[in-house]
């Protein structure tokens, strides 16, 4: 069996963040984010909730 990779890419607000998600919901599927901007989205939010 090979395996297929398929990659979700989107726009703030697009519903890709969602897709993931729903995808991440069956042991089949592995869905994560890749970006480098995700990982600075939880300290700004840290930051301007204070």
């Amino acid at each position: 069996m090979t395996a297929k990779m398929h990659f979700i890419s989107g726009l703030p607000r697009s519903g890709s963040t969602l897709l993931g998600a729903l995808l991440r919901q069956n042991p089949w599927f592995h869905a994560s984010m890749t970006s480098p901007v995700g990982g600075m989205v939880n300290p700004m939010l840290e930051a301007m909730s204070k």
